[in-house]
């Protein structure tokens, strides 16, 4: 009986000693369309082959990633390749580039690997996807950026 309980001890003691690592060993990819990008429609966003989510202007989403190389295409657009290191955020934008064919105008959604710096203040004034745009276990379900925001201690105020 006492084998048992070190060998659970044990078991336990792994496992909380695994979950710290295996977020260490994970990125976040955060994907979004600043207000005003001239996408007007929900546009499908595929991540290594898999749709994902469905993005437009105004809305970002994040997608927990290993590390490595990950493909990602905005609706038919031109793909894009993501290095992602443990441990650090990239931030990918969805832009646009308008082409003349002989029919006409192409609008061809492009996306543009963003400096972390500046796009997490562009982040920061968007709007989380909500689930029903979400498509994949891989995509988080709600805000990862509300733990960027300061939260007030008890007792403490902004005034100085």
């Amino acid at each position: 009986m006492i084998r048992a309980f070190r060998l659970s001890l044990l078991a336990l003691l792994g496992l909380s000693l695994s979950c710290p690592l295996a977020s260490e060993n994970s990125a976040r990819i955060y994907v979004y369309s600043a207000w005003g990008s001239g996408q007007n429609s929900w546009l499908p966003i595929t991540y290594d082959g898999a749709q994902i989510a469905k993005l437009k202007p105004g809305k970002f989403f994040a997608i927990h990633a290993a590390p490595g190389q990950h493909r990602i295409v905005a609706g038919r657009g031109v793909s894009i390749s993501v290095e992602v290191y443990p441990g650090e955020d990239q931030f990918v934008r969805l832009d646009q580039t308008i082409t003349l064919t002989q029919s006409g105008e192409a609008i061809i959604p492009v996306l543009t690997l963003a400096s972390p710096d500046e796009a997490r203040h562009v982040v920061a004034q968007l709007v989380y996807v909500t689930p029903s745009k979400i498509s994949s276990p891989s995509v988080d379900r709600q805000d990862p950026t509300l733990e960027w925001s300061p939260s007030l201690q008890p007792g403490t105020s902004h005034a100085r």
